[in-house]
């Protein structure tokens, strides 16, 4: 069989046949790149310096070899941990192309990259951490915390009925763990970054039918992960399976970045209570919440959300976020009872839609494209939407009058049994456009401007607000008798009939 040499280092150490699980093995050769080399055979496996190139540990569990070579590190280099925080050097721990089975947990200080060069690594029997970076702070002992700490190139099998089991956790690491190129299958759960895992990335990785994908995780001190960033990944499952979260970010996380990722099958695409979390190019395609906000501030642009399941909801925002921004993004679904685009519980939240297309195509039931019905916005925007909904079925835009300063402008409403219900107080709606649409405005409060309806009395312009929010706008007026173009000039109406 073709002999296949092994280069990915100094392309002279291992050699391995095109099936990937026979090699050969110079184990006199040091080695000049990887500081440790990991390798088995049918009984062993080894760790090997590979500096000295003296095989340091072996033993018939996989687990074991790693921690005494995590152990290793640390006592020799205790004195040297810090020097690798501040970015001089990172551990290389390189496995040869193999398959591999952990049946326990290894530890590692921060500062400890594992490339895995392709491995696939069953974990299936460990309901654990399989590999653990640096400490929590909620623990005790000694905190090898270490910056440039990477798990890379590996494939890995679980079983997702094992609870407690995910491949990775990242503990303060002060800056720049990183996550390349793995693929998670059928385990629990992914990648957890705990406390202080400040411009963490994950990127070029998938996680497949996992109950939880990746978690930014905080503590009660506010300690979060801060500037982390998911690019280019797949987040894969199955339809029937309730209760999935794909990414979970924790309210003392801020500034998270996902971008050019697909997430499909999930009950909850994306939940986050961090400040300023950013998604863009992106789709999520969820049975439940494609995106789940309960605090902080969301900022959502070129994506597009599906929300592929009755009752389920594109856009949800409950608790207390502060700012919700979507631009240029496409919520969709096809076909489903009783759905809802975007959906805000929450009260006083700072809404701003601009440049999206709402698409709820054959729905049926009580659905909605914006729907602000037990919670409230303020200071809020929507402006040059696109929303289409099924003929005569449901309501485009529905916000009460808990809602306070909303803009309504340039909106494109389309096939829906009601347009704009409401607007809120002090609101402005104008130069919407309504296409077979049963009632374009069927509510109205006398306390907004709306351009293209027949106010049945003048709105109380001893309010200094309403004074200001009609001051020289024309409205239509009729006062039970006949019809007035009628102006607020500061002090008074000036009307003229006009029938």
């Amino acid at each position: 069989m073709r002999k296949i040499e092994y280069r990915n280092y100094d392309g002279t150490l291992f050699r391995f046949n095109s099936l990937g699980n026979k090699y050969e093995f110079d184990i006199s050769e040091p080695h000049n790149t990887a500081d440790y080399i990991i390798f088995k055979d049918e009984d062993y496996v080894y760790a090997k310096n590979g500096k000295s190139g003296r095989i340091e540990f072996k033993d018939t569990e996989l687990h074991n070899v790693l921690n005494l070579t995590g152990q290793q590190i640390i006592n020799a280099s205790s004195h040297e941990i810090f020097s690798w925080i501040n970015g001089k050097k990172t551990v290389l721990i390189a496995f040869v192309p193999d398959d591999y089975t952990l049946t326990g947990k290894v530890f590692f200080p921060g500062g400890v990259t594992l490339d895995f060069n392709g491995s696939w690594i069953d974990i299936s029997s460990l309901d654990d951490i399989a590999f653990d970076f640096g400490k929590p702070q909620s623990e005790t002992g000694t905190n090898f915390a270490g910056h440039l700490t990477a798990l890379r190139n590996g494939t890995f099998i679980g079983d997702k009925s094992n609870t407690n089991s995910w491949v990775a956790r990242f503990s303060s690491i002060p800056y720049l763990s990183r996550v390349e190129n793995i693929n998670v299958f059928r385990n629990y759960g992914g990648i957890i970054f705990n406390e202080n895992n400040a411009n963490a990335i994950i990127q070029n990785s998938e996680f497949a039918y996992v109950e939880r994908g990746v978690l930014f995780e905080g503590n009660v001190n506010g300690v979060g992960t801060n500037n982390a960033k998911i690019d280019n990944c797949e987040f894969v499952n199955s339809w029937t399976t309730p209760g999935t979260t794909a990414i979970e970010i924790s309210e003392y996380s801020e500034r998270a970045i996902i971008s050019n990722s697909w997430i499909e099958a999930f009950a909850t695409g994306i939940t986050t209570a961090g400040e300023n979390t950013k998604i863009h190019d992106s789709l999520i395609s969820t049975s439940s919440i494609s995106v789940n906000i309960t605090k902080g501030s969301v900022y959502i642009s070129n994506s597009e959300i599906i929300f592929n399941a009755d009752n389920a909801v594109g856009l949800y925002a409950s608790t207390n976020p502060s700012t919700i921004r979507t631009s240029n993004t496409r919520f969709y679904t096809y076909g489903k009872d009783s759905v809802t685009a975007i959906k805000i519980d929450a009260t006083g939240v700072n809404l701003q839609l601009t440049g999206n297309e709402i698409n709820l195509g054959s729905v049926t039931g009580t659905s909605y494209g914006i729907n602000v019905v037990t919670g409230s916005i303020k200071n809020s925007s929507i402006i040059g939407n696109r929303i289409i909904g099924t003929s005569e079925v449901g309501t485009a835009v529905y916000i009460t009058g808990s809602s306070t300063y909303v803009i309504i402008e340039g909106n494109f409403v389309k096939n829906w049994n009601e347009g704009i219900r409401g607007g809120g107080n002090y609101s402005f709606i104008t130069n919407n456009e309504f296409v077979n649409v049963t009632s374009p405005i069927p509510s109205t409060l006398n306390t907004s401007y709306y351009d293209n309806i027949l106010y049945t009395s003048l709105p109380d312009t001893t309010d200094s607000l309403i004074s200001e929010l009609f001051l020289n706008k024309p409205i239509h007026y009729y006062d039970g008798t006949n019809y007035y173009l009628a102006v607020w000039d500061g002090s008074t109406w000036r009307k003229v009939q006009i029938s």
